[in-house]
C-alpha cells in the first residue's frame, strides 16, 4: 500500500482534476521511511478517457 500526498497548493490548482477524474495518473516521487511508502505528487493528470471503451459487465456469482 502506499499513500499519496496531494499538496494544498497543487489541490487548489488542479481541483478540477483531482475531483473529477475516474482515472488518476499521479506524477511525483517517492519517499520510504520505516516500511512507509509516500507518493508526493507533483502533477495529477486525468486519464479516464482511457476508460470509455472498456466493456465492463456486472457479474453475478450466485
Amino acid at each position: 500500500m502506499i499513500n499519496v500526498l496531494v499538496r494544498l497548493e497543487l489541490a487548489e490548482r488542479q481541483r478540477k482534476t483531482l475531483l473529477q477524474a475516474r482515472l488518476l495518473r499521479i506524477d511525483g516521487h517517492l519517499e520510504a521511511a520505516n516500511g512507509v511508502q509516500h507518493v508526493i505528487a507533483g502533477r495529477l493528470v486525468d486519464l479516464t478517457d482511457w476508460l470509455l471503451g472498456l466493456d465492463v459487465r456486472s457479474r453475478d456469482f450466485h
